[in-house]
């Protein structure tokens, strides 16, 4: 359950960094450099450390596809054309 929250949590913050909130169009490759808030993010929602959100957000953000959990069902998103 917490990984599936954790995943969701790194989604979450990497559809927000691609909206602009961030103001980072792409996550950098140096973790240092990734925005705090979403590393937060997910420290406070996954329980994890933020050398951990870190490394979840980056292995995400390098995955082609990621698999979103819905109401409905699973469903699978490309997260390149969600301009991720």
């Amino acid at each position: 359950m917490k990984r599936i929250v954790a995943t969701i949590c790194a989604l979450t913050a990497l559809l927000a960094a691609g909206c602009g909130l961030f103001r980072y169009r792409e996550l950098p490759a140096d973790t240092a450099r990734l925005p705090k808030r979403a590393v937060v993010a997910g420290q406070a929602i996954g329980g994890l450390t933020i050398g951990e959100a870190r490394e979840r957000l980056l292995s995400a953000w390098q995955a082609p596809q990621y698999r979103l959990l819905l109401p409905d069902g699973a469903e699978t998103v490309d997260a390149r054309t969600l301009g991720v």
